[in-house]
């Protein structure tokens, strides 16, 4: 065996190991790209490639921007994307397994004697010098590699899976401040509209009737609604600067940054990938990221409790040795060795026992959680389907009850004009008009966020879901 030097060998066996196992040892630890259907891609350092919008945003930004920006910057997702990577490389640590391993070493030593004898002396100098490259290759274990390497790729799936549940929720969460923040722009303009409108009648009142005998009552009443207008206003404007911060929040900044959205007019969503309850609680059990999730641990705790009752059985290794040393003055040796090498536990003190304990109570946790997670799942879909139904109704209630009021507005302005109506009529009118606007915009957007949530709840959310029907 001493034709071949350890470094050929090695190259021999890593070709023929490599293949054989359908190893790369160079991408073993390679990411995994989350969902494309959220439209967003990270990079293997955890940031986020170019098509992630910089800085703070400019001027006013819709629902898809705002979703991108917290996809991008939001920890959450950086934090399950790291995740990932970390069991990507730990796939690879295990899959290292199959190769073999190499390792040099050169020593270099100097020796001084000094040696006296009847009144003389004499020194002696020596050196030494030594290398060597060792090669071990486990050949056959029963299984334990094998097991540990489907245990660390059910992992990484499982964090992948995570991964895109935690993206669907940072997604849920930036589109329910996004309408928070719209219906609280929408209040606060609701809110000045009203205030300005008491003002104006309260004045063309007073103007009209500064030579009547108008009760004090009354007057001090039209004075009240316009405090109280005064009053909403100012509510809306602190809801309006709270929603701005949580959303600013979300997408990466301070809350001080102040966030501008575009209260885009859009039509109803669409509603046609709604089914049958029975049909997208399937769906969802199939489906649900989150689910996938923890039923990817589950199998991962199999492996590793398969892995644990195979950890002790025999193993057999090869080993291989080149070594050359000049211990000898003026002569040169070199030494190879081959030898197979079996190795067979016998005790251990009964961790062994005590191993396969803990990794079959890991199994039945994961399968506890598989069954919360599934329940968790079917009562969300559950509600948001029931939600949506609800709010579609409210939808149309709202609407004809806002047309209602703005029709009886209209009628008690002409008479108050024509001066035959009466002042506190008119303002109770201007307040259920009002009143009615803030009910068809709130359900606008309730049925809105209960269509994402019941996406969501799906484990079906993506960009698609805010296009237009």
């Amino acid at each position: 065996m001493s034709r071949q030097p350890g470094r050929p060998l090695c190259a021999l066996l890593l070709a023929v190991a490599g293949p054989a196992w359908g190893l790369d040892p160079f991408s073993t630890a390679a990411g995994v790209p989350p969902p494309p259907e959220l439209g967003v891609v990270m990079d293997a350092a955890g940031g986020v490639e170019a098509g992630c919008p910089p800085g703070v945003p400019g001027g006013t930004i819709g629902l898809a921007e705002a979703v991108a920006r917290a996809l991008c910057y939001d920890p959450r997702t950086r934090q399950t994307w790291a995740q990932a990577r970390a069991s990507a490389a730990q796939l690879g640590i295990e899959r290292a397994g199959y190769l073999p391993e190499v390792s040099a070493g050169l020593e270099l030593s100097r020796d001084r004697l000094r040696i006296r004898e009847d009144g003389s002396e004499s020194r002696i100098a020596e050196t030494a010098e030594s290398g060597a490259v060792e090669l071990t290759w486990m050949l056959f274990d029963f299984g334990q590699r094998d097991a540990a390497v489907q245990g660390a790729r059910h992992t990484l799936l499982a964090a992948t899976a995570t991964h895109d549940a935690t993206m669907q929720r940072v997604f849920l969460d930036t589109s329910n401040a996004f309408f928070t923040l719209l219906a609280a722009q929408s209040e606060l303009a609701i809110a000045r509209e009203v205030e300005q409108f008491s003002e104006q009648i309260v004045r063309e009142a007073e103007e009209v009737l500064k030579d009547e005998d108008v009760d004090l009552a009354e007057k001090l009443q039209a004075r009240t609604a316009v405090a109280e207008a005064t009053l909403d206003r100012g509510r809306a404007e602190g809801a309006l600067r709270l929603a701005q911060g949580q959303l600013a929040i979300l997408l990466g900044h301070g809350p001080d940054i102040a966030v501008d959205i575009a209260a885009e007019d859009e039509p109803p969503p669409d509603l046609g990938f709604v089914q049958l309850i029975q049909e997208l609680l399937r769906q969802a059990q199939a489906a649900h990221p989150a689910i996938r999730a923890a039923r990817l641990r589950l199998d991962a705790a199999r492996a590793s409790a398969d892995s644990a009752r195979r950890a002790y059985r025999p193993t057999l290794g090869l080993a291989y040795g080149n070594r050359r040393f000049n211990e000898i003055p003026d002569a040169r040796v070199r030494e190879n060795s081959l030898s197979l090498q079996l190795s067979i536990p016998l005790f251990d003190g009964f961790a062994r026992n005590y191993r396969e304990r803990e990794a079959l109570a890991q199994v039945d946790a994961a399968s506890s959680e598989v069954s919360e997670v599934e329940q968790t799942v079917a009562l969300e879909v559950w509600e948001a389907f029931h939600t949506l139904e609800t709010e579609t109704r409210v939808m149309i209630d709202a609407t004809r009850l806002l047309e209602l009021s703005s029709e009886l507005l209209q009628a008690e302005q002409t008479l108050f004009r024509e001066g035959e109506g009466d002042m506190l009529d008119l303002l109770s009118a201007q307040s259920s008009k009002a009143g009615a606007s803030l009910e068809q915009l709130q359900s606008k957007a309730n049925l809105r966020a209960a269509r994402l949530r019941l996406a969501a709840s799906l484990g079906r959310l993506g960009f698609w879901t805010l296009r237009r029907p």
